[in-house]
């Protein structure tokens, strides 16, 4: 096949591999719609882009096509009242004769006129397909033929396009996205399968981009049935000339956004339905499902963490909205979906908690579709701010939000609310409508050519992906974008200073003067800045070139004294960064989300390790830290939230694992109350274990010893437990459970075997390590009530 034309699936018939199927990107024009009054304007988008209603009502027709027809320019109130009269004009059959024009000599003029215009040229040759047409014929009831009555309606638009050229937006062509061939010869010839037309035909089978769902399946036991899947999978029971929509969505049916299918050889109504919802499974060709709840399969695109007790953790995912659920409760059979809050949103994002007042929560879908809701009476309201129709009238560009955009409360002040699109917009009064103001320019490039392109996916650019008040001095704040610029303002958005254009010029060109130390890059995605806990004068900022530049590349970088300078520590990763945390205890302590997993430093970034092995080895999009409980709390891309006790981190240095041994701090341990029994326990089902009640106690050892214990004692010195540990170097970890030994408990035998003795009493308790019999450190640490008992 020759054919200017990206592919995106293949399938083989197995019971014949002569027969092939390809799922090709391509377009196939089937010309204009000609039936009435589809040739109209819309009120929105009938201006091109950067033109304005204010720009139309001073606008010049060219004097060499204004002599050639009797037109008044066109004179309205307002934007509707402008296409009220444009469509008047498109639906006269009488226009072209009561303008008096000369069609053929007006397009002659026309192509002069617009020689250097490719958009209109386009639409010319494509207009000059309908000219040429015969003029539709009456039915036998007298009437036109549907399918082409509107015909004139076309040709009179291109007059009005042509005589407002450059200001009315072109009028496009009918296209259809995606085609399938068959080979019935293992590729040695292809047939095109797939029939289009303006109205019936083949349902679409790419009706989004080809990168984001291509595959198509042949039913390994009838080579004329295929699956396209996409949005909502469709069917071809002919080889592929047809496509209609499979009834697998919906209610109590199957999640859209189907990624790939798994068809029974020996049973073709047995499917496996790989999806946005995770995986279904129907026995009847998809008219009954079943989702298989005990696959981890959560998209998480954002984590956050509030200050409850216990905790929550709370996060947006692909296609599934915005969640929120206890990081462990009081069941003893565990943390259920019923458990969580569905927040109503499509694709999530980012979900923050008033740290004050935590009835207030707000989250996010997709381009900025953010709210705020009142948890206690359900109440929402919409945070996103738009134009106002008289911006749009002047011409002001749009708002454009990122599909992942960032919803900031001030740490200073949790009513300060702060959203971005290529601005950044400040609301005093918790968001509420009308109250935010724009407090930055575009902090963007806003590269023409790349917005242009942009417009024709399914994503937004030119953005702020990225930013942060710094938790030390209200009114520092950091702003990064898509295509590359790093932003800072230190007078709560008064004055931005355009870190990027300290190093290079407009056109990209590195500055012979630019600041000494590293460089930072021109045009790569600023996926994070996080300003330190610990320093106003410090801020770390990653980048990633892999949606930009298609690069695995390291890109960590931080500043000391407030962006003057810049030091890289990204230690010549090849790992692709999402996010960076610092340790809010320990600033030399520093963490790191990437394609490949969780990696800290314990020396400010000199050095980095990688300690996922718990976790799977999956992107992690994004990262936040329960302060008071000390957990690192991540949000992974196709395998939901993980959490990591980062509780002895807070201690770690080189000189601390430079000596022989050493104890942890011991975090301080809750006897939580297991007291509710709720949901199922037999069989399979989606649930969480609850963390043991226990101690954990870490320790360090640098070279291997003989023995490890761990001596419990009460502050009168008597011993509770004795636990033994691992002797190898390196981090080890040890649990108590909270029970004294059997022998000392003064229960009987037959109250071991019922489950022990009970958990000791609320108090202060000691550990010590003891490494070969030597007794090195003795720790203090508190046992508390579960808070529900008192």
């Amino acid at each position: 096949m020759d054919i200017k034309s990206g592919w995106n699936g293949l399938t083989i018939y197995p019971k014949n591999p002569d027969i092939v199927y390809v799922r090709m990107d391509e377009e196939v024009n089937l010309g204009f719609d000609l039936r009435e009054n589809r040739a109209n304007f819309r009120t929105r988008g009938f201006l091109k882009e950067g033109f304005s209603f204010d720009s139309f009502k001073s606008f010049k027709i060219k004097s060499s096509l204004a002599k050639m027809v009797d037109f008044e320019p066109i004179q309205a109130e307002d934007q509707a009242g402008l296409v009220e009269k444009l469509n008047e004009f498109i639906k006269d059959k009488e226009f072209q004769t009561k303008i008096g024009i000369d069609l053929a000599a007006f397009i002659k003029t026309a192509r002069k006129v617009y020689k250097d215009n490719k958009d209109i040229l386009e639409m010319m040759d494509e207009i000059q397909k309908v000219i040429d047409m015969p003029a539709p014929e009456a039915t036998e009831e007298g009437k036109e033929d549907k399918e082409t009555a509107g015909q004139y309606q076309v040709i009179n638009r291109y007059i009005l396009q042509l005589l407002y050229g450059g200001a009315l937006t072109e009028m496009e062509p009918i296209t259809k996205n995606g085609v399938v061939y068959r080979s019935d010869d293992l590729g040695e010839t292809w047939k095109k399968m797939t029939e289009y037309k303006i109205t019936g035909g083949s349902a679409v089978i790419n009706g989004i981009e080809a990168g984001y769902s291509g595959r198509i399946e042949v039913d390994p036991n009838d080579e004329n049935k295929l699956y396209a899947v996409e949005v909502r999978t469709l069917t071809s029971e002919d080889g592929g000339k047809t496509f209609k929509a499979a009834p697998w969505t919906g209610n109590r049916k199957s999640h859209v956004d189907t990624r790939g299918i798994w068809i029974d050889p020996l049973n073709s109504n047995h499917i496996l339905n790989g999806n946005d919802g995770g995986v279904s499974e129907t026995w009847d060709g998809g008219l009954h499902w079943s989702q298989k709840e005990t696959i981890s399969a959560q998209q998480f695109y954002d984590v956050s963490v509030d200050s409850e007790f216990p905790y929550n953790v709370m996060g947006g995912t692909q296609d599934n909205g915005c969640w929120m659920g206890p990081s462990r409760n009081r069941n003893l059979y565990g943390v259920f979906p019923a458990d969580w809050t569905y927040l109503p949103s499509g694709d999530g994002y980012y979900v923050v908690r008033d740290w004050w007042n935590p009835e207030f929560i707000y989250y996010e879908s997709q381009f900025g579709r953010s709210s705020r809701m009142n948890l206690k009476t359900g109440q929402t309201v919409s945070l996103q701010v738009r134009n106002t129709p008289e911006e749009t009238a002047a011409g002001k560009p749009a708002q454009r939000y990122q599909w992942d955009s960032p919803i900031h409360l001030s740490p200073h002040n949790p009513g300060i609310v702060y959203i971005a699109s290529q601005h950044v917009f400040r609301s005093y009064q918790r968001g509420e409508p009308g109250t935010f103001e724009a407090i930055s320019p575009d902090l963007s490039k806003a590269d023409k050519t790349k917005l242009a392109e942009s417009k024709e996916t399914n994503l937004q650019w030119a953005t702020v992906y990225t930013f942060a008040e710094s938790p030390i001095k209200p009114g520092v704040l950091w702003a990064g974008t898509d295509d590359g610029n790093l932003q800072l303002s230190k007078d709560a958005g008064v004055n931005w200073i355009n870190i990027t254009a300290k190093f290079y010029d407009n056109t990209g060109k590195l500055k012979k003067d630019h600041p000494e130390g590293a460089v930072l890059p021109y045009d790569h995605w600023v996926s994070r800045v996080e300003p330190s806990n610990h320093d106003v004068n410090v801020c770390y900022v990653t980048y990633s070139g892999y949606r930009s530049h298609t690069e695995d590349t390291t890109y960590i970088y931080v500043t000391r004294d407030m962006g003057e300078t810049w030091e890289d520590i990204s230690g010549g990763m090849m790992n692709p960064v999402r996010d960076i945390n610092e340790d809010p205890d320990n600033p030399n302590v520093l963490y790191l989300g990437t394609d490949y997993g969780v990696f800290v430093s314990i020396d400010s970034g000199k050095n980095w390790t990688n300690i996922s092995e718990d976790a799977p080895d999956v992107i992690i999009m994004d990262m936040d830290i329960q302060e008071r409980e000390r957990d690192l709390a991540l949000a992974t891309y196709g395998r939901g939230f993980y959490i990591i006790d980062i509780y002895p981190f807070k201690e770690f240095s080189t000189e601390v694992f430079e000596e022989d041994a050493h104890l942890f701090d011991v975090q301080q341990t809750v006897k939580w109350a297991m007291i509710e029994r709720r949901g199922e326990s037999y069989g399979e089902f989606a649930v969480s274990t609850n963390p043991p009640t226990q101690a954990a106690i870490y320790y360090n050892l640098k070279n291997e010893v003989k023995s490890v214990k761990l001596k419990i004692e009460d502050l009168e010195g008597n011993l509770l437990q004795e636990v033994r540990g691992k002797g190898d170097p390196g981090l080890h970890k040890a649990v108590w459970n909270l029970r004294k030994r059997a022998a000392q408990s003064g229960g009987n035998q037959q109250q071991v075997r019922r489950g022990g003795p009970s958990l000791v009493e609320e108090g202060t308790y000691k550990v010590t390590l003891i490494v070969d019999d030597n007794e090195v450190v003795t720790k203090k640490f508190k046992v508390v009530d579960d808070p529900i008992l008192k």
